[in-house]
């Protein structure tokens, strides 16, 4: 039977791979997609006479960019350890190098079996010790690259019971890099690519990485960036955002070394991890210090990159491709993937197969889907093309005077742009305006009266006009913060931010300027910052701000050893104060010293609680969800239901400041541990319990979440505990708990009713009295 099956399996793969027949709708509008590129790039649309054929070339396309199947979804789990006898223990000791080649050969092919046994009755630790032993310590390089590719194999078959290993190896596998043996290097790199696919993220190894890059052997970082290269398009763009100044920065500082292949490879990795994110803009700051020479080979390859010019042979076909590719490297992401359009980037032109949606957003400049710096950018246009619209708008005249030496000169341009936006002619074209601003004259500007006209038209424009974007906002708040500290431009900057607030939102402001004031070398600037985003505090409202963030960057700031942003950041904490009252100190108290708190709580003094805050700027996003909240819930009410959010106290402008308020997660201090001391036979142990949840109560300022798992039926049987002095302190944590959980803890408290009932009959009053508390 088994010669059957064999001469079956012979005849099915002379066959060659199934093709459908029938497709799906979606998969009809895909291969309409590929067929329009194929056209546009001056492709044959059948291959071999077949597109006629509904099943021709429509199927070829189909079967490019569908996903392999993954023979581990299907495959039963094998224990492999089983058939590890005490003779391949021995042999894996043995003296002869081909003895412990033979070993590490044989758990290669029984790890190469699509899905590997886990779980608590199989334990490869003793396996992953010995294999980390050859790879580390064996002197014969073909051991160490036959260990490698066991661990390769491993991560294939184990994917996340694998994972935690995979992360401790990757350190070990980065060092065998330096090996001159091409077997042990292309080792490294198979596994690693294994890993990388099934077991963890490069921002899961991001510290090993960077390490990596800054290794003392050039060859290290070589190979390093080349795998880096191979492997950044299966990263998504969240994972990106945060990998690129960790990455981007070493590969920058290799791209300077004087081996000329590192220096190709960092540069062609640079290039590859921009096209991938969906800009170059991306490398901006991290390519300021390089020479002519460096950039214009960046240019180069960011051309290459782009693929062949439009209107070839081809054009368009080699980027879109090469995605597609790209995304056949992990399961699951090929028949959906889409292709980057970053794949014209600097062209202009957007690859043919792209999304049209991506395209409009991409030309447009419409807002970006997140607030990261690099999104913001993306829309930036280069000096020349801002120019140029500039002088279509206000004649070439106007541009010359913007360049001349003289700063009247100057002045009478600026002063001819400001009555251009006061009269709302320019409105339509803020974003040309904005952005060329930053080149003529600039926001390094020396004249402070050319430089205030500069934050006049800003201000106008984001007063007027109602396509003012966050990207015109970012562009504007990075020439604004270089003057917040400047006494002459101090009012006109403050003004402009204001009306960029109300435009956007003054908590996407405050965050822009505090992020870049925090790592500013002027502590003025960030001083100031916290000045203005205390006025935008006093005039918002709290509701319209990030609470959060504000108290974060308080605490952080009054860290500072410039007593000038310390008293800033008091002051900010007083205007809170007048929104949140007390609670804001219990938040803060325990991690500001007591001398410090003693001046904040003047300071709180000060700037009481205000029930009745009406604010008196709005902005323009906060209006919209206000009478969208408005209009549903005119429509509740139309139907007979409460409407939504009539709970929210009208003293604080449309906002609960209650709900405000950050709550701390405290659940990973109620461990299974702590629990099982809390019902524990030792009163110390008990009492030692509870002390650990009030600190955890504390330490999150008062305010928790109200994930505690069992800790509210953990602390009932101690309301009646045989120890008096431990029943008291179970009364006054479950108060001090309902008080920092706030309404949520009613459904959770009601089973504690029935003791509390019983102790308010106790013969010793503080028992009664806590419990009434309680209560």
């Amino acid at each position: 039977m088994k010669e059957e099956i064999d001469r079956g399996m012979q005849e099915v793969a002379a066959l060659g791979r199934p093709k459908p027949e029938r497709f799906t709708r979606k998969e009809q509008a895909r291969q309409a997609a590929l067929r329009a590129q194929q056209e546009a790039s001056g492709a044959p649309a059948d291959a071999g006479g077949a597109a006629a054929d509904s099943g021709g070339a429509a199927a070829a396309s189909v079967e490019e960019v569908q996903a392999e199947v993954d023979p581990y979804e299907f495959a039963e789990p094998r224990d492999v350890l089983k058939d590890l006898k005490k003779e391949w223990w021995e042999n894996l000791e043995a003296k002869k190098w081909s003895d412990r080649k033979g070993s590490l050969t044989q758990l290669k092919e029984l790890c190469t079996y699509p899905r590997l046994a886990s779980g608590r009755d199989v334990d490869y630790g003793d396996v992953n010790r010995e294999l980390r032993k050859v790879i580390t310590k064996d002197s014969n390089v073909a051991c160490v690259a036959e260990a490698i590719a066991c661990t390769g194999a491993m991560a294939q078959g184990l994917r996340a019971a694998f994972s935690a290993t995979a992360k401790n190896l990757v350190e070990v596998l980065l060092e065998k890099y330096k090996e001159k043996n091409a077997a042990v290097g292309k080792a490294v790199s198979e596994a690693l690519a294994a890993m990388h696919k099934h077991c963890w993220g490069l921002l899961d190894v991001a510290e090993n990485l960077t390490a990596a890059l800054g290794h003392s052997n050039p060859k290290v970082k070589e190979e390093t960036l080349v795998w880096l290269t191979s492997e950044i398009g299966a990263e998504a763009k969240p994972a990106l955002n945060k990998l690129a100044p960790l990455l981007l920065a070493p590969a920058a500082k290799c791209a300077e070394e004087a081996t000329p292949s590192l220096r190709e490879a960092a540069l062609r990795f640079m290039v590859t991890f921009a096209t991938k994110f969906g800009n170059f803009v991306v490398l901006d700051k991290f390519t300021t210090k390089m020479d002519d020479g460096r950039k214009k080979r960046l240019e180069e390859m960011r051309a290459e990159a782009a693929g062949p010019a439009a209107g070839g042979p081809g054009a368009g076909v080699g980027p879109a491709a090469a995605a597609l590719a790209a995304s056949r490297s992990k399961p699951g992401t090929a028949a959906t993937a889409k292709v980057p359009l970053a794949a014209a980037a600097g062209t202009g032109k957007v690859v043919a197969g792209t999304s049209a949606v991506g395209a409009k957003k991409g030309a447009s400049g419409k807002e970006p889907d997140d607030d990261d710096e690099a999104s913001l950018a993306a829309g930036s246009m280069s000096r020349d093309e801002a120019v140029a619209k500039l002088g279509d708008l206000i004649g070439e005249a106007a541009i010359k005077q913007l360049k001349d030496e003289q700063w009247k000169a100057r002045l009478e341009a600026m002063d001819s742009l400001a009555a251009r936006a006061a009269e709302g002619s320019l409105a339509a074209s803020c974003t040309v305006v904005v952005q060329a601003m930053g080149h003529l004259p600039g926001w390094s500007e020396k004249n402070f009266q050319v430089m205030a006209k500069q934050f006049e038209v800003v201000r106008v424009l984001a007063d007027t006009a109602p396509n003012f974007s966050k990207r015109d906002g970012y562009a504007a708040v990075c020439g604004l913060i270089e003057k917040v500290a400047d006494m002459k431009l101090k009012g006109p900057s403050f003004d402009a931010l204001m009306a960029i607030s109300e435009a956007l939102s003054p908590a996407f402001t405050a965050t822009l300027l505090h992020k870049k004031a925090a790592v500013h070398k002027n502590p003025k600037i960030l001083s100031e910052v916290l000045n203005w985003v205390a006025q935008a505090t006093a005039e918002f409202g709290l509701g319209s701000m990030n609470v959060k963030a504000l108290i974060d960057w308080a605490k952080e700031d009054l860290a500072s050893t410039n007593a000038g942003v310390r008293n800033s950041a008091i002051h900010l904490l007083g205007v809170m104060h007048r929104f949140l009252g007390p609670p804001l100190g219990d938040m803060i108290r325990a991690d500001v010293k007591p001398a410090l708190m003693a001046a904040i709580d003047g300071e709180f003094a000060k700037n009481p609680k205000d029930p009745g805050f009406t604010p008196s700027r709005t902005s323009r996003a906060d209006l919209a969800k206000r009478e969208a909240a408005g209009a549903a819930s005119t429509g509740s009410s139309q139907h007979g239901r409460p409407a939504s959010g009539s709970n929210i106290a009208e003293g604080a402008g449309g906002y609960d400041m209650d709900e405000l308020m950050p709550r701390a997660d405290i659940s990973a201090a109620i461990t299974p541990s702590l629990l099982e001391s809390l019902g524990g036979s030792n009163w110390k142990d008990r009492k030692q319990a509870m002390d650990n949840v009030e600190a955890a109560i504390t330490s999150a300022g008062g305010r928790i979440q109200p994930q505690v798992g069992d800790l509210i039926a953990g602390l009932k049987p101690r309301m009646t505990d045989s120890n008096k002095n431990l029943g008291v302190q179970a009364l006054g944590l479950l108060a001090s708990l309902a008080k920092a959980m706030g309404k949520p803890i009613d459904r959770a408290a009601r089973a504690l009713l029935a003791p509390a009932l019983k102790n308010l009959s106790d013969n010793k009053a503080n028992v009664g009295g806590l419990d009434a508390c309680m209560l």
